[in-house]
């Protein structure tokens, strides 16, 4: 924590007003002092707390009390992780040598300096002082937080469970544990971080008391806070994510109201935490939950916006009811995500071999324009389906031509290079990234001469582009010729772009990587067109080529 131009003024202006001799000091009265105090507590910066606890010792009254006032209007407001920052950074340690009178604190001044049990910031002093450097200190204010009845001693007494002194930290153990049980449980999202942070601390073990306390919020009588975590989202999407995971993979605790909520949750992580917790709940023990709810829930989440959600909702329904599974998993073949549509091929293959591939082109008649059935066949159809794939290939919708590159290329490998390198020039960059993808595995295979046509013909900067990554791709020595006679003969921009592939070949990472020796044909060609275009190609680009060259001479 930093603090504001604005707080370290403040600040030069109270550490002044305490130097001996000071001039500041003569003309600046003990009400000056009392005015800076509440000016920072009006900042709401947690990072003046230890420059404000200097003034809890201080001889004058008033600046005690605008002291006190201080610190608990900034420890009202403060976060849990600004707390926890408080005390990483050891409070009491961190505001130079001019407050080191503090440290002086014995443990018979901890309640005086607290004021009195009756005033509000009685609980904020002891608070403060718990994260002493003193452990008697410490203990002291633990003894008088365990005294008082509201949750504002709540933080600290969680903070003190993990005290590297055990008494104050069993102390404070016992005494959070003894709220938590006691009546209705009733905790701040703030708190609730809090105490989910302790998970992280290795010198206790606190998981069994976060692992009550996620008991306590299941509850009956909990509702309202469970629908408001992790149905609404009203505060955190991280806080309802560790309610549902402490309860589902800590606790084993399949309660049957948060799996509900969880699936209408507004967070896709705990919609799919709570759908796959439903797996974990046998039908035969659901009591509030029937077989005809739980398919309803699921058939819910078919039309999840979260892949993963729809994904484990059309594998339940499927197990559920296996009479019905072909049906479901004809539903899933047509889904929007393709990983869907292959899951839902595997397993219907399994039950009916052959099934999807009837299926989609039985869809295909019904629904020509449909595009998760015309991507389903692309995947999975056969060379009898060509004629109709083909067709795709000159859809005017980019989709369709980019199903259409995939279906070709699957069937005919190879020799479907002659019918998808014009698709290398397409006006879509998704169907030039597509063709590109497509080829990646014959690219030695390809004429570079058909590239550099790309290169010098494309209409788009885009196509021009890729096809000059394609040339690269070809190998080091090998596209050298090639991405010279692009940087000389093309347009300004794709001279540029064919000009960084031979500069990244060059570069220290890739050229200590690369440790084939130029054959005397490939070494031939560099040469010739160096010769040819020198006047032409940069010359910082020419040295380029020529030190790589020496480099296997």
């Amino acid at each position: 924590m930093k603090l504001s131009t604005a707080a370290w003024e403040i600040v030069n202006q109270l550490a002044a007003s305490e130097r001996r001799q000071s001039w500041f000091r003569q003309i600046l009265g003990c009400r000056d002092v009392s005015g800076l105090l509440r000016k920072l507590g009006e900042l709401n910066e947690p990072a003046v707390l230890p420059y404000v606890a200097h003034f809890l010792t201080s001889v004058d009254r008033d600046a005690r009390a605008a002291a006190r006032e201080t610190v608990a209007a900034l420890l009202e407001q403060i976060s849990a992780r600004d707390l926890l920052a408080l005390e990483e950074q050891s409070l009491w340690w961190n505001a130079s040598d001019r407050i080191q009178k503090r440290s002086r604190i014995q443990p018979v001044d901890v309640s005086a300096i607290a004021g009195s049990p009756d005033q509000r910031e009685y609980a904020a002093v002891l608070s403060l002082l718990s994260f002493h450097k003193n452990g008697y200190v410490r203990q002291e204010a633990v003894r008088l937080l365990t005294d008082i009845d509201t949750n504002e001693a709540l933080p600290c007494l969680v903070i003190r469970q993990n005290d590297w002194v055990k008494p104050i930290a069993e102390a404070a153990q016992k005494e959070v544990r003894r709220r938590l049980q006691a009546g209705p449980v009733r905790v701040s999202p703030s708190l609730l971080e809090l105490i989910f942070q302790m998970e992280t601390w290795s010198r206790y073990d606190h998981r069994p008391m976060i692992g009550d306390l996620v008991k306590r919020l299941l509850e009956e009588e909990q509702d309202q806070f469970l629908e408001r975590q992790v149905v609404a989202l009203t505060v955190d999407a991280k806080l309802g994510r560790n309610i549902v995971r402490y309860a589902l993979y800590y606790l084993k605790y399949t309660n049957q109201r948060l799996l509900v909520y969880g699936m209408f949750s507004k967070d896709p992580v705990i919609r799919y935490q709570c759908c796959r917790g439903l797996r974990e709940l046998p039908v035969e023990q659901c009591q509030e939950l029937s077989l005809q709810d739980r398919q309803m829930h699921l058939e819910c989440r078919l039309n999840d916006t979260f892949l993963p959600v729809r994904s484990e909702a059309y594998r339940q329904l499927a197990e559920l009811d296996p009479a019905n599974a072909v049906t479901t998993w004809e539903a899933a073949l047509l889904d929007r995500s393709r990983s869907i549509q292959e899951m839902a091929c595997y397993y219907l293959n399994r039950i009916d071999p052959g099934h999807a591939v009837r299926f989609y082109r039985n869809a295909v008649v019904k629904h020509p324009e449909s595009l998760p059935a015309i991507e389903g066949l692309a995947a999975v159809g056969e060379a009898s389906d060509l004629e109709f794939l083909r067709t795709l290939l000159v859809h005017p919708f980019p989709s369709r031509r980019c199903a259409g590159i995939r279906a070709v290329v699957r069937l005919l490998q190879r020799d479907a290079i002659p019918e998808v390198m014009p698709f290398l020039g397409d006006s879509s960059p998704r169907v030039v990234r597509t063709a590109g993808r497509s080829l990646r595995p014959w690219i030695t295979q390809i004429p570079s001469a058909d590239l550099l046509a790309v290169v010098l013909e494309a209409e788009t900067v885009h196509a021009r582009r890729h096809a000059c990554e394609l040339l690269a791709a070809q190998g080091k020595w090998s596209s050298f010729p090639w991405l010279l006679e692009a940087v000389v003969h093309s347009e300004p921009e794709t001279a540029a772009v064919a000009a960084s592939m031979i500069q990244r070949w060059c570069s220290a990472g890739q050229s200590y990587r690369v440790f084939t020796r130029p054959s005397a044909e490939e070494r031939a060609k560099i040469g010739e067109k160096l010769a040819r275009h020198q006047s032409q190609v940069p010359e910082q680009l020419v040295q380029q080529i020529e030190r790589e060259l020496s480099l296997y001479s």
